[in-house]
């Protein structure tokens, strides 16, 4: 994982809270860098969803999921529930 990308998994890994709405340019200033152009410019569900996206296991190593909101340009993440075996 690029050094970048790994702020916003540090980022979500500090949170004591269920869920977090963030806008794209809250995650760009978080990065410190942009997001790639499937991720921003008319999000794409496909993108923040995907596993066998590349950026996917960002917000998955903190034990997050994403759903993007395309019109409103922002990204919930919400914590997973451990699965109880």
């Amino acid at each position: 994982m690029t050094p970048e990308y790994r702020k916003l998994t540090d980022y979500l890994l500090k949170l004591d809270i269920q869920e977090i709405m963030l806008t794209i340019k809250e995650i760009d200033e978080i990065i410190e860098d942009p997001l790639p152009w499937m991720a921003t410019y008319r999000p794409h569900k496909f993108w923040w969803n995907n596993d066998k996206n590349n950026y996917y296991h960002i917000w998955k190593d903190a034990g997050f999921d994403a759903h993007v909101y395309p019109k409103n340009l922002t990204v919930r993440f919400t914590k997973r529930i451990p699965d109880s075996k």
